[in-house]
């Protein structure tokens, strides 16, 4: 039989450690932020050069990684279970 605080401990571990899978996402979609930001910059940005944000596709393409970033950890920290 296996030793219950053992058990316990490997359980413990297991729900603190995140999941490669989630860090995938998480890279991947902030990736998409990224390139989100820049064709926001390209297609849309300020013509005038006077809009602090959308006239530099560095700050661009800053936001948009963030943003992404942050409603990717919001969604995956949130469980999703539906019932049928």
């Amino acid at each position: 039989m296996d030793n219950p605080q053992q058990t316990l401990e490997t359980e413990t571990k297991q729900q603190k450690a995140p999941s490669k899978r989630k860090w995938i996402i998480k890279i991947s979609l902030t990736i998409a932020g990224i390139v989100g930001g820049y064709l926001y910059y390209y297609f849309v940005g300020c013509s005038t050069g006077t809009c602090p944000l959308k006239s530099n596709p560095w700050l661009m393409m800053l936001w948009g990684g963030l943003f992404a970033y942050l409603l990717t950890d919001i969604v995956l920290s949130t469980n999703w279970h539906f019932k049928k």
